[in-house]
């Protein structure tokens, strides 16, 4: 493992012609592939909230398309969806996961940072 020491710079400097012909679409893929959100997913379960939420859209089993649905989340922002469905969650169980098969009537919002598990 290697550490940057307060000399080394943070960035380096990428001329144009180094990189030759990736298109923009490309590095945007690429550099998705590297956000560490992305590869995690995040799990939150709540007393107080009344409805499940979700922005993990490969998580979900089935999808049906439902009249424009507004809701607010806890910091009020005003977020819409217009998917619901089905999905499958892990659960932590002592040392070992759960999974969860279906949890159901999920509202898909690709907006949302969390995966919001209603318990109450």
């Amino acid at each position: 493992m290697s550490f940057i020491t307060a000399d080394e710079d943070w960035f380096s400097e990428i001329a144009e012609d180094d990189l030759g012909d990736t298109a923009d679409s490309e590095l945007a893929a690429l550099a998705g592939d590297m956000n560490p959100a992305s590869t995690c997913t995040i799990e939150l379960y709540d007393l107080d909230s009344t409805c499940h939420i979700s922005p993990y859209h490969k998580n979900f089993k089935t999808l049906i398309e439902i009249p424009l649905k507004s809701f607010t989340a806890a910091n009020k922002q005003s977020l819409n969806t217009t998917t619901i469905g089905n999905m499958v969650i892990k659960l932590p169980n002592g040392l070992n996961v759960s999974q969860l098969q279906h949890l159901l009537k999920v509202l898909f919002s690709p907006n949302v940072g969390y995966t919001l598990v209603s318990i109450g």
